[in-house]
């Protein structure tokens, strides 16, 4: 994994283009947030943000970026705009036009091929409105 794959990883995360995201994750893929939730494997992954992303336009730009051979760590500016109204938001339930922007940090774990095997989010902070 490179600073340019990373980037393009980015891309289909932000265009909600799951066929292209999968290729990014190993089989066994864990995604790991601080609420508690925990998605498991590609299918996990995608059952969880296809919904997610036909409900709410998540936009995500990178603040920092630092990675190694085995580790990308990122903080991340993140927009959750809300096109309907939708209960599964792990903030909290959104209505259409709410808008919720969030500093995130992520931090990924890869494996021997450079593909994601572990990924875990928290948010420190929601930026105003």
């Amino acid at each position: 994994m490179d600073e340019k794959t990373f980037r393009e990883y980015l891309s289909a995360f932000n265009a909600a283009d799951y066929d292209a995201l999968v290729q990014y994750y190993s089989g066994d893929v864990t995604f790991s947030f601080a609420n508690g939730i925990t998605l498991e494997g590609r299918d996990g992954v995608v059952a969880f943000y296809r919904p997610l992303h036909q409900a709410v336009k998540e936009t995500v730009d990178i603040l920092f970026l630092v990675m190694d051979d085995q580790h990308v760590a990122v903080e991340l500016a993140a927009e959750f705009r809300a096109l309907e109204d939708y209960e599964g938001f792990p903030r909290g339930p959104l209505k259409a036009g709410d808008v919720v922007r969030v500093i995130s940090f992520v931090h990924y774990d890869l494996d021997s091929t450079g593909r994601f095997n572990h990924i875990r989010i928290g948010n420190y902070r929601e930026m105003e409105h």
